[in-house]
């Protein structure tokens, strides 16, 4: 195959090549990403245009793609290496957003080499062109048009837009050198090209016209990328990219729009990419009740069509396993959907997946001061590293002997300044969580075993929080919390900005604050649903548009 190991050659450099710098504002740089969303306090400047990172398809996509582009047994056969491709995070959602590495390129040709050479040597080739797999060598006149619309075809599907004249004359060089050999060696070549082409690997966005200085219109078939990316996890599908060629500008392409919007939403590829929604914000990758949290926070989303109330306040539940009914109080045996207590559990923040911690060392107690960190970063207000001295030599969390839980132990040993500054908002955050134990389970005490002594104490779980710059809230317990958070306007402008970084796949700025606010307001003062937020991010004139680098 010294046809392959050619191309190999020269997309390893073109790739590596293609992976430096950005489309538009600062170039890259070494520093730690900011993982507050920075335009979340912004005003909303209407002339501001979002900025355009150089995105690169990340790992969910690029597989879902494989799978949508090509046979089932040719992505199979490329296993190993698509094992290898790393999952890189952009603030707390999946992107690539990294210039990537050698090695990362090198098991992007390898997948592209294998799968192509999949389909052009076994029944496959028939799954995927019936005309491909009959073509001669050298090429007839019923060949020519065969491969002509192959390209084009299949290019769109690949590059999520039509194939340009000149991109068909490269795609159709690459299928004349493998053709030299044999016309599978020219299928696979021309596979292997297509599935290599930047415009495949990446979000280029680079097709539309600048509509005032430093800004440019996206196309539609940019923002159908954009929307198969945030909605389903994956590429436009036929009727998608028809819809884009027909156009989203006028009444009309709006109408149009709406409508692919409304589709995709009902789509039963929605529910797995929501689901991602909700796991990368709330961080539930290695949990082991992550499925029932992120079934009950899609069916809020996509079944129940709920917004802050849904999401905050929701009981429903989904119970599949003995362990995670004992956590919730029902009997073993118990399975489907289920109403939670309504004295002990409002929504997301009350389920067992997002309430586990480390074990509390002789006791049954959760870990109350992590939890805090844990909403903090969550509701959009991270704390700032401690300083390295700030340790106690003793952990606070294990029992000392005295008659203390474990939030009195952290309170006596954070009142020093540096300490106090971060911990009111830890203690308080994690204290109205304190009536839960490690694994999420209700406990109406905290009992610790410590020199042989059983203590059995009452627990606090009041709280006084404040969301962003809002009036602190004096509060008992994680169900008045979660209420709190329902009606405050900078939890739902964090969600927004959530939905916002997910939808872009890259940290929110400045840029974005029109679009952040567009979506908390309809959350928040129109009470709508994450289906409606959603939609005011598409409608918004944001959207459309993006930076342009700055001239040299």
């Amino acid at each position: 195959m010294v046809s392959s190991r050619t191309l190999r050659l020269v997309v390893l450099g073109c790739l590596l090549t293609a992976c430096e710098g950005v489309i538009g504002g600062a170039p890259s740089s070494d520093e730690p990403v900011v993982e507050a969303p920075v335009g979340l306090g912004a005003a909303c400047d209407p002339d501001a245009a979002p900025a355009a990172d150089l995105i690169r398809v990340h790992r969910g996509v690029y597989l879902e793609a494989l799978g949508e582009l090509l046979p089932a047994s040719a992505v199979e056969s490329a296993e190993a290496s698509l094992r290898s491709l790393p999952r890189t995070q952009s603030g707390r959602f999946i992107a690539e957003t990294e210039v990537a590495s050698f090695d990362v390129v090198n098991a992007y040709v390898d997948i592209a080499s294998t799968v192509a050479f999949a389909v052009s040597e076994g029944p496959a080739l028939s799954e995927l062109s019936v005309c491909l797999s009959e073509l001669q060598s050298p090429p007839s006149a019923t060949d020519e048009a065969c491969l002509d619309a192959f390209i084009d075809d299949f290019g769109m599907r690949v590059f999520r837009r039509p194939v340009h004249p000149d991109e068909h004359t490269q795609v159709r060089e690459a299928y004349d050198i493998g053709a030299s050999t044999s016309a599978s060696e020219g299928v696979a070549t021309m596979l292997m090209a297509l599935l290599l082409e930047p415009q495949f690997l990446y979000y280029l966005e680079l097709e539309g016209e600048e509509v005032e200085p430093g800004v440019a219109a996206l196309t539609s078939h940019e923002i159908a990328a954009r929307l198969a990316r945030a909605l389903w996890g994956s590429i436009p599908d036929q009727t998608l990219l028809d819809a884009a060629s027909l156009g989203f500008d006028g009444d009309e392409g709006h109408a149009r729009l709406q409508a692919e919007v409304d589709r995709m939403w009902d789509d039963p590829r929605s529910v797995t990419s929501i689901g991602q929604f909700y796991r990368d914000w709330l961080a539930l990758d290695t949990n082991p009740d992550a499925d029932a949290l992120v079934r009950f926070a899609a069916h809020a989303t996509l079944e129940e069509e709920g917004g802050m109330d849904a999401l905050f306040l929701g009981r429903t539940a989904f119970i599949e396993d003995d362990a995670l009914a004992e956590t919730y109080g029902f009997e073993a045996g118990t399975r489907g959907e289920v109403l939670l207590d309504a004295e002990r559990r409002a929504g997301l923040l009350t389920r067992a997946a997002w309430l586990r911690t480390t074990p509390v060392p002789d006791s049954n107690a959760g870990h109350v001061i992590h939890r805090g960190a844990a909403l903090s970063e969550v509701l959009c207000m991270p704390v700032p590293p401690p300083p390295p001295d700030a340790f106690p030599p003793d952990d606070p969390a294990e029992p000392t002997g005295g008659r203390q839980t474990i939030r009195q132990r952290f309170a006596d040993v954070t009142q020093e300044a540096q300490c106090s500054s971060c911990h009111v908002r830890l203690d308080n955050f994690g204290g109205a969580f304190g009536h839960y134990g490690s694994s999420g389970e209700w406990i109406d005490q905290e009992e610790v075993e410590f020199d042989g002594e059983h203590y059995a104490m009452p627990i606090d779980a009041s709280a006084v929080v404040a969301f962003g710059e809002e009036e602190s809230v004096g509060l008992n317990g994680a169900v008045q919390l979660s209420e709190a958070a329902a009606r405050s306007e900078y939890v739902a402008a964090c969600v927004g900005a959530q939905l916002t970084e997910n939808f872009y796949a890259r940290p929110v700025g400045g840029g974005d604050a029109c679009l952040i606010q567009a979506a908390r307001d309809e959350l928040h003062a129109g009470r709508a649903s994450l289906r409606q937020a959603f939609v005011a991010l598409i409608r918004n004139p944001a959207f459309s548009l993006r930076s342009l680098p700055e001239s040299p």
